[in-house]
C-alpha cells in the first residue's frame, strides 16, 4: 500500500480506506467503486444554494469586502458562511 500510495501521490491510509471500504468477496471492485462515488456525489446538495451566490455576487459588484459579506448574510438572512 506504501508504493501505491507513492505512485498516485496520496498517503497510505488513503490507500487502505479506499481498498477496505471497497472490498467485496471477490477483491476490490473499481468500476462499482466509481459508480458508489458519482451516485454520492449526484445525491449531495450544494453547501451554498444558487439564491445565496446571486446575493454574494450582488455585495461583490458593490465592493463589500469578504468579512462584510459575511456579516450581512448572517444578520440579514441567518445564512453562516466563511469569509
Amino acid at each position: 500500500m506504501t508504493k501505491i500510495a507513492k505512485v498516485i501521490g496520496v498517503h497510505k491510509s488513503t490507500v487502505k480506506r479506499e481498498i477496505s471500504h471497497n472490498m467485496s468477496r471477490r477483491g476490490y471492485r473499481p468500476k462499482k467503486a466509481h459508480e458508489m462515488a458519482l451516485e454520492k456525489r449526484r445525491k449531495a446538495r450544494p453547501r451554498i444554494f444558487t439564491e445565496t451566490w446571486t446575493l454574494i455576487e450582488n455585495f461583490i459588484r458593490q465592493d463589500f469586502s469578504l468579512e462584510q459579506i459575511s456579516g450581512r448574510l448572517y444578520i440579514a438572512c441567518g445564512i453562516k458562511i466563511s469569509h
